[in-house]
């Protein structure tokens, strides 16, 4: 929990928000990690998502806020590439 009372709910690669804009359309919003060794960083309080990009220090480069009530669905998606090989023993 941050010093705000929320929740930190992941850290993923790329995080896509999909959100309720009315009228039954949803509009997507994708914030992904651009650099080496940055992540995504998903929180929730006060009502409110945050999704943020950072750096590998942990400084904020994007954030998109929404209210919780407009939030239809958050997809976490992490680097496949970062994934270990199966096939690997």
């Amino acid at each position: 929990p941050g010093s705000e009372g929320g929740n930190r709910v992941a850290i993923r690669d790329r995080v896509r928000v999909l959100i309720d804009v009315g009228a039954g359309a949803v509009r997507e919003e994708v914030v992904e990690a651009t650099k080496e060794g940055g992540g995504v960083d998903v929180y929730r309080a006060d009502g409110r998502t945050n999704v943020t990009e950072t750096t590998r220090n942990g400084l904020a480069r994007r954030t998109v806020t929404v209210a919780d009530e407009r939030v239809v669905a958050i997809i976490e998606e992490p680097d496949r590439a970062k994934e270990p090989d199966a096939s690997q023993p």
